[in-house]
């Protein structure tokens, strides 16, 4: 038995120690290389790396995120997800202890980086709207209704019989999903057991007299807040599209085996409230047109011009200056989705 000690010693992070990466990467500086106990230091160290809970400095660069998606809810579409299990996330990264799993640089947080939201939904919606695989070329064959769709979505490949043309890039941003903090540690231990360890190797044949060998993993659970932004109704496509994905096809590593779904939900809930004395305007949006807003305690909420032109057009010319104004004052109500706000009745005039 040969015991392995990490140089720079007095580097090492303490027990006490709240950012889990700066731990995974550095803390388990002392094993053996005796299989069983190695084994045992292993899960006895990730013990530890799953007590650690969200710092508040997390907390609250959480709280300033969603405050941003709030206030930006006329481009911005947002869903809290709650993982159905256990999420496996960043496997294939390098990591000392072969157990990696994607944590944040800065707060040691998992989170879940747009680019992989990006290219899981890119991969879903192709699966969607194709009318066949073209294995020779290793692409989906779509109609051009349904290309378009992608290509707003996603961005569009230059045309290879084009020199001129450059494609184009996606019309939605796909945010990195931020973990939702609790009580509680956003890592979990997994043991993922080899039964048949020399017949992987090419040692032998399998067997059932093969000795198991657990080996403790790093999984992620709880909640994560998923954002998307751009021209809203692009924006409620895309949200949708997330929330079918990960609750049908999953994400990260071993969907197969139920890993990274999350939880159904018929649809994005809506919570209608009143405003009284919100104050209403008229404005003119990119993407959007002429939109009717109501502002009320620091939030605004929207509506298209359309849905509200006979109230407009009906008012005195008085009425109308403090609507351009933004100053007529109106009781309303609005449905609240997420993080956005949309103008549905307007209650009385003052």
């Amino acid at each position: 038995m040969t015991e392995i000690k990490l140089r720079r010693k007095d580097f090492q992070p303490t027990e006490h120690c709240q950012h889990a990466g700066l731990m995974l990467e550095r803390g388990f500086d002392v094993w053996t290389t005796e299989e069983n106990q190695y084994n045992e230091q292993k899960s006895a160290f990730y013990d530890q790396l799953t007590k650690i809970k969200a710092s508040q400095i997390y907390q609250d660069a959480y709280q300033r995120w969603q405050a941003n998606l709030d206030d930006n809810s006329e481009t911005c579409q947002s869903w809290t997800g709650k993982l159905e299990g256990r999420l496996y996330l960043g496997l294939g990264e390098a990591n000392p202890l072969e157990s990696a799993v994607t944590l944040h640089h800065t707060y040691g947080v998992p989170f879940i980086p747009g680019s992989a939201i990006k290219g899981v939904l890119h991969h879903a919606l192709l699966a969607r709207l194709a009318r066949e695989y073209d294995s020779q070329k290793k692409r989906y064959k779509l109609e051009n209704n349904d290309q378009a769709i992608v290509d707003t979505l996603f961005g569009r490949e230059p045309d290879p019989n084009n020199r001129k043309d450059i494609g184009d890039a996606g019309y939605i941003i796909f945010h990195d999903a931020w973990w939702k903090p609790e009580q509680r540690s956003p890592l979990v231990k997994e043991v993922v057991t080899v039964h048949h360890q020399e017949y992987y190797a090419g040692e032998k044949a399998d067997s059932d007299f093969d000795s198991p060998n657990p080996n403790p993993q790093l999984a992620i659970g709880g909640s994560f807040l998923f954002a998307v932004e751009g021209q809203i109704q692009w924006a409620d496509y895309a949200i949708k599209l997330l929330q079918d994905t990960l609750q049908q096809r999953g994400i990260g590593a071993k969907t197969s085996s139920g890993y990274g779904y999350f939880q159904v939900t018929t649809s994005l809930q809506s919570k209608v409230e009143e405003w009284p004395d919100a104050k209403l305007a008229r404005d003119n949006k990119a993407g959007m047109g002429n939109v009717i807003e109501a502002h009320y305690n620091g939030q605004t909420a929207l509506a298209k011009y359309e849905a509200f032109k006979d109230f407009v057009e009906n008012l005195s010319k008085s009425a109308q200056k403090k609507l351009k104004k933004g100053e007529l004052i109106v009781t309303v109500k609005v449905s609240k989705t997420e993080n956005r706000y949309e103008l549905v009745e307007l209650l009385n005039k003052k």
